[in-house]
């Protein structure tokens, strides 16, 4: 009879065991999922105000050319040409005038007077006013910026021109290339992949908008995000790599300073068949690839995806640990 009991306590405890592993190993993968889902959000938060300013910039530019405004702003008279640098800019505001913050337009050659060049120019001007009240209400935002085709660029916040200028060969820096005629005939808002700020900032992601008058391209207006911003979001407990179409990553949750883009394929613990089937992995649900849990999200506002990856073992371990408690008492038990 005592046998008998001690062989259903034995049952009893590797069923306890068992049970508890069971469902903290399922409570490890929605815990997995709900982090992956929230830092989705957190990024798609950070991606919107992007696409609405960058689309209400740009209906308010045509709208402008359309409308043939001879208005002269009040920051054209600001304006000063240098003759040894053969260049103009803002600069004598540093960045505020009657308490007011201002950005900074720097530009090669004479300013403009007539034509589409100071048609563009008065744009330009008119523009800091929307870009000082989008920049105030979204931090995410590292710089708002139009870049003329007339050799100009306004950007902000304000930079002094011997930090930043506009110069030749900026017109071919992928923030302004992927929008051109040639490389955007939609006239379609476009992202950017990743490259590093030649102002200042980092690695950065651009979004641009071509700005046309009827069918002459006049310029284009572009907001940059800061990967080491988006690198909060995937600061958590597992790994994650937000990637643009190419494979560049923009953020892994390393919140220190980088200044190196890298490739998916530069990641150590992903092999090249592993890097394949995440290409390959449904949207939205939990998986295994080679070694590795992942969880893959895709987003609206954006071409980018995101990938949330943690090791198997981890996994299984951190249930594992979960257990113990249930463990022990099945021990006592028997």
């Amino acid at each position: 009879m005592r046998s008998l009991s001690r062989a259903f306590k034995f049952v009893l405890s590797i069923a306890l065991i068992l049970a508890s592993f069971a469902v903290n190993y399922i409570a490890v993968l929605n815990d997995f999922a709900e982090t992956a889902k929230r830092e989705q959000l957190d990024i798609g938060d950070a991606i919107r105000p992007a696409n609405f300013i960058i689309s209400g910039l740009s209906i308010y530019g045509e709208k402008y050319f359309a409308s043939k405004n001879e208005d002269e702003p009040f920051l054209a008279g600001k304006l000063v040409y240098d003759s040894g640098k053969n260049m103009y800019s803002l600069d004598g505001l540093n960045g505020a005038i009657f308490g007011s913050p201002v950005g900074n337009l720097t530009g090669a050659g004479t300013v403009p007077t007539i034509g589409a060049a100071k048609e563009s120019l008065n744009l330009a001007l008119n523009l800091n006013d929307f870009f000082k009240g989008f920049y105030g209400r979204y931090p995410d935002l590292a710089w708002i910026y139009y870049t003329s085709e007339f050799d100009f660029i306004m950007m902000y916040p304000y930079i002094e021109s011997k930090d930043f200028a506009y110069y030749d060969g900026l017109r071919d820096v992928t923030f302004y290339s992927v929008a051109t005629p040639a490389n955007n005939p939609s006239r379609s808002a476009v992202w950017t992949d990743v490259y590093l700020d030649a102002a200042g900032k980092g690695l950065i992601v651009t979004i641009s908008n071509p700005l046309y008058q009827e069918n002459l391209f006049m310029g284009v207006v572009s907001i940059d995000l800061d990967t080491n911003r988006l690198d909060r979001f995937l600061a958590t407990d597992y790994q994650g790599y937000l990637v643009t179409p190419y494979g560049t990553i923009i953020a892994d949750g390393n919140l220190s300073e980088n200044t190196e883009i890298r490739k998916l394929s530069d990641i150590d613990d992903l092999s090249e068949s592993d890097i394949k089937g995440l290409g390959n992995t449904a949207d939205n649900r939990v998986q295994i690839i080679g070694d590795h849990f992942v969880y893959k999200m895709t987003f609206s506002d954006a071409p980018w995806t995101l990938y949330i990856i943690e090791p198997r073992g981890t996994i299984l371990l951190d249930a594992l640990i979960r257990s113990i408690p249930i463990f022990i008492i099945a021990i006592l038990l028997f």
